[in-house]
């Protein structure tokens, strides 16, 4: 009914197709993502600003809280904490103004946590966040650290955690501009020590005022 050279043709064509179905399959389940739900990520809780007594008296808001390491501080809080508008497309973001720099980030630690990963085993694990800033940085402005916490809130860091980008991956050119993507990879080899993982942002190098958007967590393997 049909001739060889069509019969041929859809041999052929089949077996490309086939061909091109699998190896969409494996890709997708080489680079399969899972998105780890993270709370208040977005910034959208709409609690003020306080000092936490239960946690040091460190200036908190749902999700996150800041470290000051330094005497005198470098952080304004009077001047910092939910920033409406500021965010991503309009939305809401933590503003942190720091003030006095002088060229150590840890002086004001931003921390975001604890983010549980108990149910989701060893493999390799990236926050992102996105950040934006009221004047140029004249140099990388951040440096960006994962800890694993245990079920006693106990650092256990050293035991479970291999960085993939010492430092995380920074994009600051620009930053003034608008929001730039700011991220780190970390690989956990045991998650029933590692129940947690604890993103902080230093940012405390020089004088500036920073805004901080849309934190996610995700598991890439």
């Amino acid at each position: 009914m049909f001739g060889s050279n069509f019969l041929t043709f859809i041999k052929i064509t089949m077996k490309k197709l086939f061909t091109t179905a699998f190896a969409l399959l494996a890709f997708s389940l080489t680079y399969a993502q899972t998105n780890i739900p993270v709370n208040n990520g977005d910034i959208e809780d709409t609690t003020p600003m306080y000092q936490n007594k239960r946690n040091g008296d460190k200036w908190t808001i749902e999700g996150m809280w800041f470290n000051e390491n330094s005497k005198p501080g470098k952080f304004d809080a009077a001047n910092s904490g939910l920033a409406p508008d500021e965010g991503r497309n309009g939305s809401q973001a933590i503003k942190s103004k720091v003030i006095n720099g002088t060229g150590n980030t840890a002086h004001v630690t931003l921390s975001f946590g604890d983010n549980d990963i108990s149910s989701y085993g060893p493999g390799t694990y990236t926050f992102t966040f996105y950040a934006k800033s009221l004047k140029a940085p004249t140099e990388r402005p951040f440096w960006i650290v994962c800890n694993a916490i245990n079920g006693k809130k106990k650092n256990v860091t050293n035991q479970t955690l291999t960085v993939a980008d010492n430092g995380g991956t920074v994009d600051w050119k620009g930053l003034e501009n608008g929001y730039l993507k700011q991220s780190i990879t970390v690989k956990v080899s045991d998650t029933t020590k590692a129940q947690n993982l604890r993103l902080q942002v230093q940012h405390a190098r020089n004088t500036n005022t920073f805004w901080f958007d849309d934190f996610t967590l995700t598991k890439l393997d």
